[in-house]
């Protein structure tokens, strides 16, 4: 995926456009185009976005620890978790042999 910046290509992207194929035509529009367009969010939508600002306050919390030297991991936690990862990930290879 690219991401141009349009006004460094000399484009005004808040110019009204004037339609796919009128390239070179000196006749633009004056009118503001009008828009029915809206947005909705469904159910989850609207829970993941609540859940980022605990999840970011979270985040902020774990990093902070880090920084100063005081987060520390639980070495039997770590191998289980790295243990359970591994044979959940191989499950499917094993049931084909």
């Amino acid at each position: 995926m690219t991401i141009t910046d349009l006004v460094s290509l000399g484009v005004n992207p808040t110019a009204p456009s004037t339609g796919i194929g009128s390239a070179g035509s000196s006749q633009r529009s004056t009118q503001p185009a009008t828009s029915s367009d809206n947005v909705s969010l469904s159910g989850l939508a609207q829970l993941l976005q609540t859940g980022s600002s605990d999840r970011a306050a979270r985040l902020a919390s774990l990093s902070a620890a880090v920084r100063s030297g005081t987060y520390s991991v639980s070495p039997e936690a770590l191998s289980r978790s790295v243990v359970s990862e591994t044979i959940s990930a191989t499950q499917p290879y094993a049931s084909q042999q």
